[in-house]
């Protein structure tokens, strides 16, 4: 049903590598062998992340990638977003001019409520708290 792509699952694990050691210039073999990330895909993954703002390229001998931008201020919403476009669950979710059935369809209420309620839990979750997370067992923020 509701299924995230590889290439989104593979950024948001090129973003917790890149979250882990915000300050570090990372080689793309490093994250790719560290995370299980072909390299191709990554490539592709890493110019999109660049283009978006989110990571910063350096080239020469010591070059590589890291974070434009603190992890407390890159959220899981953002990454998906970029990767997947906007949240969709059903044409009237995002706009009930483009559904036919959307004034008398009870269903356009739950589609409507179960978008709101995947963006607001999309939200919640910077990458500084997914590191945070990712070495200790806490209980999810309320």
């Amino acid at each position: 049903m509701l299924q995230l792509s590889k290439q989104t699952e593979y950024a948001l694990q090129c973003m917790m590598c890149l979250s882990e050691k915000p300050d570090e210039i990372l080689r793309a073999g490093m994250i790719s062998e560290e995370k299980s990330i072909p390299r191709p895909f990554l490539a592709k993954i890493l110019q999109k992340l660049s283009k978006a703002g989110f990571v910063e390229s350096t080239r020469g001998l010591n070059g590589g990638f890291r974070l434009a931008r603190k992890p407390d201020d890159i959220y899981l919403i953002d990454i998906v977003e970029l990767m997947e476009g906007a949240i969709t669950i059903s044409k009237c979710a995002i706009d009930k001019m483009k559904c036919d059935l959307s004034s008398d369809c009870a269903l356009c209420s739950i589609w409507t409520e179960l978008k709101e309620v995947i963006e607001r839990s999309l939200r919640r979750f910077s990458f500084k708290y997914l590191v945070e997370q990712e070495n200790r067992c806490l209980p999810l923020p309320a």
